[in-house]
């Protein structure tokens, strides 16, 4: 949790087993990117703003379809989007690296799905936890093409697995 990344997002619902669940906590942050010369020395340094990182619209199973009207989810079920972009601070113009999607926790089934986009470089981690429990991937997508940076993400991610208690 607590690695140097270059973008990390996490939050905490609480209250999952009622009828009102609630964001308790939400952290979205970028870790230190350096340039270091020839000799290894770190020639500069700076952090990229998190201000375009967030969490939100936690829900029940039903979305707004964006061409209007109402989709069913996955009954029962709790959903919270999350987006997330944020450039190298070090380099002017550098594009984003981007992600975006939906984290559902399916109550009745006992599974965490996430469905959403990222950008096709870096690498990209998704983990959970249920109650201070065991920390669990959910996916780990390595790197594919780094000049493929520009414009809004392009890798579909469509991962789910069961919730261990």
């Amino acid at each position: 949790m607590n690695a140097s990344v270059r973008m990390h997002s996490e939050v905490r619902i609480e209250g999952l087993d009622t009828e009102s669940p609630t964001i308790a906590f939400q952290n979205n942050r970028c870790c230190e990117s350096r340039e270091i010369d020839s000799d290894g020395n770190i020639v500069a340094a700076a952090t990229a703003s998190a201000d375009r990182m967030f969490f939100t619209n936690l829900r029940g199973s039903q979305t707004v379809d964006p061409e209007g009207g109402v989709i069913e989810g996955i009954p029962g079920s709790i959903q919270i989007d999350v987006v997330g972009s944020a450039g190298m601070p070090l380099i002017a113009g550098a594009p984003d690296i981007d992600y975006s999607g939906t984290l559902i926790v399916d109550r009745a089934e006992g599974n965490v799905l996430f469905r959403g986009a990222v950008s096709q470089f870096p690498a990209f981690e998704v983990y959970f936890f249920v109650n201070d429990g065991t920390t669990v991937s959910l996916a780990q997508l390595p790197p594919l093409v780094s000049l493929d940076l520009f414009g809004a993400e392009s890798r579909s991610v469509d991962v789910s697995t069961r919730i261990l208690v």
